[in-house]
């Protein structure tokens, strides 16, 4: 199936981007009511608005509801809202939810418990700290209406609260929302189609999901996370294991319906088959994470370095089995082929040319005493590992002094919080990969931003920056949004607190009478059917 079998894929790919003797463990036979997923990372938290990982997002959209949603088309729509206005001044905005919401402990969703979650959500995530910061108060207008009144005009404000991906704007009870920010919440009641099992949990084995009778769908069509959320399974199970080898021999035996991502050396395991398809389901950026508080990446001239002894191409052809059709150079900040993005970064990824020599110069010219740089590597994540063995290897190579320490994603997870220095389990760098769409513009991009101690792992900090983009987040017209986004892409360039490497496409299997899995941000369960 590589480079021939995939030319087709590759041209579904392309358009993204415009918008035998294996191991096997036992399965239960399905029941036709019951899904089974089969995922390769584990879900290392249940608490979707304090992690940014895929599996917990995903698991918040079975569990949680949202004020708003979006359509096909990423434009904001009313989910547990509905109706809503802006005063004259555009200083105040009512919301009114909609009648019949219930959490899955069977007490009414209250203007109360939207409040409070909005207020939590606000001090995490880099989309609802803009929001906060906007916000002078939040007020309970009655059971089923609250106000979001602010200090400045915010345009974007339907775009925050039905932010799609990486810490989405869930609604919780007010008593969870009231949990301290710094303790991720793990009593999971929501108000979405799915109810947790946690009896049934196992971390790294098993996650189970049951349908919420009490969850009143919206009448619209069901699209993207917008309109009617219809559950059309009574169960669905979520099979972990960090195997792929084993999740395609459950797939190919149909003991699991889906298999979350299949690496690309195993597409020849699943060619000519007709009971199974594969679907090249999403973009993916990895990107590279320097902490800017420690050295040697505490200076902004040596990531400047490092950035441009990188080879984004030789990262994107690893981790898709060199098939070209399956990966997209971009020379840019954020992801090629999204609104305002321009790719001026040419020189991060040109100007050496794996010419090492070059870089170990320029290096002792910055000053670099060969300080360890120590990077981390989630060996329990194939997407992780590769892009973190890669990056040490031609790190190594252009003369620094790199220590690649193994881990599992969880422990990476926990270990990138750490502020102490390399000689005390700090770390200088850590990669992971997002998809596009959750790192589409400054609001939403996390790791393009200058806001220090409050912000992402790594901790960039540079009040100009953040200026620029509070100046974006307020721009009225079009033509200012687009001058002042061109202002931070250039600044970005300069600064390099993130490398994104380009764009490479994750390829999800199913059996194919599974239906509903065309390409999105995550994996939507009120979109899936069997037929």
């Amino acid at each position: 199936m590589k480079r021939r079998s995939f030319l087709a894929l590759g041209t579904a790919a392309s358009a993204l981007l415009a918008t035998g003797a294996l191991p096997r463990v036992a399965f239960a036979q399905d029941a036709q009511k019951t899904l089974k997923l089969f995922y390769t990372t584990n879900l290392v938290s249940l608490d979707p608005v304090t992690s940014t990982a895929e599996t917990v997002i995903q698991h918040g959209y079975y569990v949680f509801d949202t004020l708003f949603g979006v359509d096909e088309n990423f434009a904001p729509q009313p989910q547990m809202v509905d109706t809503y206005s802006m005063s004259e001044d555009g200083l105040a905005w009512t919301f009114t939810l909609r009648e019949g919401l219930s959490f899955h402990d069977g007490a009414p969703v209250t203007a109360e418990d939207c409040a409070a979650s909005v207020h939590r959500w606000s001090q995490i995530d880099g989309f609802g700290r803009l929001l906060g910061e906007a916000t002078e108060t939040i007020e309970i207008v009655d059971d089923v209406t609250f106000s979001i009144n602010l200090k400045w005009k915010f345009p974007r404000m339907l775009d925050a609260l039905a932010k799609v991906h990486s810490s989405p704007c869930f609604i919780m009870p007010a008593r969870l929302a009231a949990q301290p920010t710094s303790e991720p919440v793990t009593e999971m009641v929501g108000s979405g189609p799915y109810k947790f099992i946690a009896e049934q949990f196992v971390s790294g084995s098993k996650a189970v999901y049951e349908k919420f009778e009490g969850y009143k769908p919206r009448a619209e069509l069901g699209a993207m996370t917008a309109g009617g959320k219809v559950a059309k399974f009574d169960r669905i199970e979520w099979v972990i294991n960090t195997d792929p080898a084993t999740g395609l021999n459950a797939l190919n035996q149909a003991e699991v319906d889906i298999l979350q991502y299949v690496s690309a050396d195993l597409f020849p395991l699943i060619e000519g088959r007709d009971d199974v398809k594969a679907i090249p389901y999403n973009a993916q950026v990895p990107i590279v994470r320097f902490n800017s508080t420690q050295a040697p990446f505490n200076n902004a001239e040596f990531r400047r370095i490092a950035a441009r002894a990188l080879s984004p191409k030789d990262v994107l052809a690893s981790l898709v089995d060199q098939i070209p059709d399956l990966y997209s150079d971009c020379k840019a900040t954020y992801p090629c082929g999204l609104p305002g993005v321009i790719e001026n970064a040419g020189e991060l990824f040109d100007i050496y040319q794996g010419d090492f020599e070059r870089s170990k110069a320029e290096l002792a010219a910055a000053g670099y005493n060969g300080e360890r740089v120590v990077i981390l590597n989630p060996t329990t994540s194939f997407i992780g590992t590769t892009v973190s063995t890669i990056v040490a290897d031609q790190l190594r190579k252009a003369g620094f002094n790199v220590d690649l320490q193994d881990m599992d994603w969880g422990t990476l997870l926990e270990r990138r919080r750490s502020r102490e220095s390399v000689d005390n389990g700090g770390w200088s760098i850590f990669t992971s990969a997002w998809t596009p769409v959750s790192i589409a513009n400054p609001a939403l991009n996390p790791f393009m931003r200058g806001d220090g101690d409050a912000g992402y792992a790594g901790w960039y900090e540079n009040a100009e920056l953040e200026g620029l983009i509070t100046e974006w987040m307020q721009a009225e017209t079009q033509e200012d949004n687009v001058t002042v986004f061109a202002r931070i892409q250039d600044m970005l360039v300069e600064e390099v607190p993130t490398v994104p490497l380009g764009q490479f496409y994750s390829i999800v299997a199913a059996r194919s009478n599974i239906t509903g899995l065309e390409p999105k941000p995550v994996i939507y369960p009120w979109l899936l059917d069997r037929v």
